[in-house]
């Protein structure tokens, strides 16, 4: 994900006490995410969360920021309204609970 590559970004998700809310107001459930940064729930200090990729570790992870930090963001978007492709093109990860999207070169697919 290209904003990634720059620093953390925050994602939307805040601790309130001991749940973690997203904007809509979903709950994350404990089973959803585990890739916390040094397997280190934030259960106290900073309450809003951001991701970031970790290059030593090989990977994306979240951790807490203060809420008043300056930093970029990543949108959630909806579904594509096909089954057989998307319009847009995604970059994901297997740690992600949710899909956002990073604006990205895609290259047409080579036929094998």
């Amino acid at each position: 994900m290209t904003i990634l590559k720059k620093g953390d970004s925050w994602i939307g998700l805040k601790r309130e006490g001991r749940d973690f809310i997203w904007p809509d107001n979903k709950k994350l459930q404990r089973t959803d995410f585990t890739m916390w940064y040094r397997n280190q729930v934030p259960f106290t200090g900073p309450e809003c969360m951001s991701m970031f990729e970790d290059k030593k570790l090989g990977g994306y992870y979240w951790k807490s920021h203060p809420c008043t930090m300056g930093l970029p963001y990543v949108c959630e978007i909806k579904p594509c309204s096909t089954e057989k492709y998307c319009t847009e093109p995604l970059t994901s990860r297997r740690q992600m609970h949710r899909m956002y999207m990073a604006p990205i070169k895609q290259e047409p697919a080579k036929k094998p």
